[in-house]
C-alpha cells in the first residue's frame, strides 16, 4: 500500500500542468431515493480545494460539508473528513467537467464512527478565467451512496455564491479577478 502511495504522489509533484483551486462555499439542494424514505435536502461546503492533473486524474478535498433533510422532523449531518477521487473525461475542456466519480464522507458531528461512501457522475461549469479561488460555479452530481442507516441514489444541484458574485462583477467589467498562484 505504501509503494502505491508513493507512486500516486510522485505522479501529483511531476505534474506540472495541473489545474487547482478553491471554493469557499457551495449551497444546493438534494433529492435522495433510500431504503427507507424518498426525501429532498439542503446541502453545502464551506469550502474545498481541488488538484487535477493534466492526464484528468483529480482530487477534492473538503474539511466540512453539511447536509439538512427536508422532512418532518430535522435531520442534519455535518461531515468532517471527505474527499473525492475523479476522472475528467473532458479534460481538454477547461470550463466543463464531466467526471465519474469515488466519494468519502466520514467523521459525523454526532457520530463518530460514521462512514460513508459515495459513487456516480458530476457535471461541473468552471468559470472562463484565470482565478485560483472562483474558478467553480455550478455543479450537478447524479450518484449511489451507502452507509449504515441508507443506502440508494441521489442527485443535487448546487452554486459557489462567491464565484456567482464575482462573475457578475466580471461579467459587468470588473476585473476583481485573484490570479492563478
Amino acid at each position: 500500500m505504501r509503494k502505491y502511495l508513493t507512486v500516486f504522489l510522485f505522479v501529483i509533484t511531476i505534474n506540472i500542468y495541473a489545474e487547482n483551486g478553491l471554493s469557499l462555499g457551495v449551497l444546493g439542494v438534494g433529492y435522495s431515493a433510500t431504503n427507507e424514505t424518498d426525501d429532498g435536502y439542503y446541502f453545502g461546503r464551506v469550502f474545498s480545494l481541488y488538484y487535477q492533473m493534466d492526464t484528468g486524474f483529480g482530487i477534492d478535498l473538503s474539511p466540512l460539508m453539511f447536509s439538512i433533510r427536508m422532512n418532518d422532523t430535522i435531520n442534519s449531518s455535518l461531515t468532517f473528513v471527505n474527499f473525492s477521487l475523479y476522472y475528467d473525461i473532458l479534460r481538454k475542456q477547461e470550463e466543463l467537467v464531466f467526471a465519474p466519480f469515488v466519494s468519502i464522507h466520514a467523521i459525523n458531528h454526532d457520530k463518530l464512527d460514521f462512514f460513508e461512501a459515495r459513487c456516480g457522475l458530476e457535471f461541473t461549469l468552471r468559470l472562463p478565467m484565470e482565478s485560483f479561488v472562483f474558478r467553480e460555479l455550478l455543479t450537478l452530481e447524479l450518484g449511489y451512496k451507502y452507509n449504515r442507516q441508507q443506502q440508494g441514489v441521489y442527485i443535487h444541484v448546487g452554486i459557489n455564491l462567491a464565484a456567482f458574485l464575482v462573475y457578475l462583477g466580471y461579467g459587468l467589467g470588473g476585473n476583481y479577478i485573484l490570479s492563478s498562484p
